[in-house]
């Protein structure tokens, strides 16, 4: 890996993870220019951030942003804490690894959201992200905050702010620049720097990793707790709620997340059908095939209609040969519950059946 520029320090991460403050503070102890992204945007456009959002849209708010951050990182000597979401924009994210040193602060969704609670009672001036606003911001912030972890990878340095003083973020942040700016160690790493389209995550859905064919690729999500999000999952990828969705799983596995698994689709208001098959290698067979086959021709299962994967290598095989041959191939999700399953079977397009005669 080459290396990286150092004239500024870039501060990225989610609200309330104290970018602002201790920027400001790192600015005075090192004798640089602070900017603050938002606070920029704010004074050029003579309103505040929730008026963008409302009278002209999100779309035209990301644009005052990438301006205000192209003309930030033009500098030098200069401490920029950017907006939450400025990262989720790839160019965005290559003039920030082009111009300084990426620190992330992070913290928690409860700390986060103890923050705001905080700055609510005070009854600071201090704008509350539009994003943020709603009966639910806790659950905002784990969502939001999923969906953009990935994308905070891309820091040179990371420090956890949730039980930090003000001035032990601050000496965390020089700290990491001065580690990111000095020549990188040569290492046996056989992998190198990989360019923007093969970084380990899919940039649109937030994923941990994504496989790739020479035809298709689909991105793998790594977490936990993630079965109660799944129908947000869903919606994500832009699958309709009007569009039926089918559920398989086993005897064993379906009374332990079954229950966990439909409230999360018909909380988010898809429409269900549960296939449960016994436990077991015999399951996996063209008998069982054929009884799937008619479970969705009965309940009018279109190409479009999800086939989910809730269990082992038997259910997650099982399902993924129906998917490929229904309708000449129906979506296929898998949510593996097995070690097996997480790090083999359901990755890769390994689906079959067992014949009589043999595996």
């Amino acid at each position: 890996m080459g290396k990286r520029a150092a004239r500024n320090i870039i501060l990225i991460g989610f609200s309330y993870t104290g970018k602002s403050q201790a920027g400001r503070k790192v600015a005075e102890r090192l004798g640089w220019e602070f900017i603050d992204t938002d606070d920029e945007i704010t004074r050029r456009a003579g309103k505040s951030i929730p008026r963008i959002f409302a009278e002209e849209g999100e779309e035209h708010f990301r644009k005052l942003e990438r301006e205000v951050l192209r003309e930030a990182c033009e500098g030098e000597r200069r401490v920029i804490s950017t907006g939450g979401g400025a990262i989720l924009f790839p160019e965005n994210r290559e003039l920030m690894r082009n111009s300084g040193i990426i620190i992330c602060l992070e913290a928690k969704p409860e700390t986060i959201y103890r923050r705001l609670l905080k700055d609510a009672e005070e009854g600071s001036e201090k704008v509350v992200r539009p994003l943020l606003s709603g009966p639910d911001p806790l659950g905002r912030i784990y969502h939001l905050k999923q969906y953009r972890q990935p994308f905070y990878g891309i820091a040179d340095w990371t420090v956890h702010t949730d039980n930090l003083t003000l001035d032990e973020v601050c000496e965390e942040i020089i700290r990491g620049f001065e580690y990111a700016r000095r020549k990188p160690v040569e290492t046996s790493f056989p992998f190198g720097e990989l360019p923007e389209a093969e970084a380990p995550y899919c940039p649109e859905y937030g994923a941990e990793l994504v496989v790739r064919t020479p035809s298709r690729h689909y991105p793998v999500f790594v977490g936990w707790g993630v079965l109660g999000g799944i129908g947000r999952k869903l919606s994500d990828f832009g699958i309709s709620k009007a569009t039926k969705v089918f559920l398989v799983s086993d005897e064993g596995v379906f009374p332990i997340f079954g229950e966990k698994v439909k409230g999360a689709l018909l909380g988010e208001g898809f429409d269900l059908e549960v296939f449960v098959v016994p436990q077991g290698e015999e399951s996996k067979s063209l008998q069982t095939a054929s009884r799937l086959y008619d479970f969705l021709t009965t309940f009018k299962a279109e190409r479009r209609s999800p086939l989910i994967a809730l269990g082992g290598g038997v259910v997650g095989d099982l399902a993924g040969f129906v998917a490929a041959t229904f309708l000449r191939g129906i979506p296929l999700i898998h949510v593996p519950t097995s070690l097996v399953a997480m790090a083999d079977s359901s990755i890769g397009g390994k689906a079959a059946v067992d014949h009589p005669r043999g595996k």
